[in-house]
């Protein structure tokens, strides 16, 4: 639960053009050098905010 609270905070930051840059660069060093599963959650938040998706709405469809 708390690695999808952490993926909602960067979604909301990446709204915002300086929060975007940030968050890409934080997740790209995340998804290379990470633990395993924080590796998976930067590749899954980066798709989705490089995909301009809903990710917001995504994330809920995962929360029981």
């Amino acid at each position: 639960m708390r690695r999808l609270v952490v993926a909602a905070a960067f979604i909301t930051l990446s709204r915002t053009d300086a929060g975007r840059s940030a968050t890409e660069s934080a997740l790209g060093k995340v998804a290379k050098d990470g633990p395993p599963m924080a590796r998976q959650i930067a590749r899954l938040v980066g798709g989705l905010v490089g995909g301009k998706a809903d990710g917001m709405a995504f994330l809920q469809e995962l929360v029981p």
